[in-house]
């Protein structure tokens, strides 16, 4: 159905439930694959990435691989443990 860089998006029977699961599976992995490829281009050309953490903190990764968290008061940052 799919490779690392396209998706046959005419290949989904959305009346096949098994149809639907490979085809939903293809989209995800080509999603992942996407985020991947496109954080490591962000980090190398030396900029921040933002995310939030399982704890809800919204944190920011510099391009060395060190992270902290952002304080929506403008508070100062610190290590994110």
């Amino acid at each position: 159905m799919s490779n690392a860089k396209s998706i046959r998006w005419t290949s989904l029977d959305a009346r096949d439930a098994a149809s639907q699961e490979r085809f939903s599976a293809a989209v995800a992995r080509l999603a992942r694959s996407a985020v991947s490829a496109a954080v490591k281009a962000h980090k190398k050309a030396g900029r921040a990435i933002y995310y939030r953490d399982a704890r809800g903190r919204l944190i920011e990764e510099l391009a060395n691989g060190r992270r902290r968290v952002v304080h929506a008061n403008g508070a100062a940052k610190r290590p994110a443990a």
